[in-house]
């Protein structure tokens, strides 16, 4: 059976693609083992995968990264507005411009600020995932939301009905 020495964390997908095979490999002892292709293939797509580290681990690390952190900002507002309460707030936001209720439109507006204040943080943190160059770089990325938790404006669908001009 060929095998290689492989650390963990390194990215196994990307030497199952530089070998283009869809393998499952098994790992043991610090040994990485594909069945299905030669010891000579393996090691030369091991080689391939040291070699080039930008394209075979930290740019897939990078987009798992940013994905991850994505998620992460898509749950925080989500748990704070589910997407029902998010489309009806959105329609009382088209309602109020529509109909020229300034107050309805600046008790709304203060949802959007929010809202962009959390993508801007989400936006920040993705772009040190971007420059960062190690992978100890990239783990060491994180998104702290807990300060705009405590700035949530509270939006309600109830509150924003009775505002009427």
């Amino acid at each position: 059976m060929p095998s290689i020495p492989w650390e963990p964390g390194n990215n196994v997908s990307s030497l199952l693609e530089i070998l283009e095979v869809e393998a499952a490999p098994s790992f043991a002892a610090g040994q990485l083992t594909i069945d299905g292709v030669s010891q000579a293939e393996l090691e030369a797509a091991a080689a391939e995968y040291q070699a080039n580290p930008e394209t075979w681990y930290l740019a897939p690390m990078r987009e798992k990264k940013s994905n991850h952190l994505q998620k992460q900002t898509n749950e925080f507002v989500s748990a704070r507005y589910s997407p029902h309460v998010r489309e009806m707030l959105h329609a009382l936001l088209s309602e109020a411009a529509l109909l020229n209720m300034p107050n309805r439109i600046a008790y709304l507006v203060t949802l959007l600020d929010w809202c962009k204040a959390v993508a801007l943080e989400n936006i920040t943190a993705d772009q040190r995932v971007e420059l960062a160059t190690t992978r100890e770089e990239i783990e060491a990325v994180t998104l702290d939301l807990s300060a705009l938790a405590a700035l949530d404006p509270g939006i309600t669908i109830k509150a924003a009905i009775l505002i009427g001009d």
